[in-house]
């Protein structure tokens, strides 16, 4: 049986409210999967140039 501390169940508690309240954040929606994946490949082109101009 798995019995969780009442500090472990204030912290569930505090993190779903947290997450509740990012959700219905615009500037929290907009970090979308294509946000997210535009930001990645943004790193990676950065990464991939700098690699590139670290080799010549």
């Amino acid at each position: 049986m798995n019995q969780q501390s009442p500090l472990e169940e204030e912290l569930e508690r505090r993190l779903s409210e947290l997450e509740t309240v990012e959700v219905s954040d615009p500037a929290h929606a907009m970090l979308s999967g294509g946000a997210i994946t535009a930001f990645i490949a943004v790193v990676v082109g950065v990464v991939a140039a700098a690699w590139i101009g670290a080799s010549l």
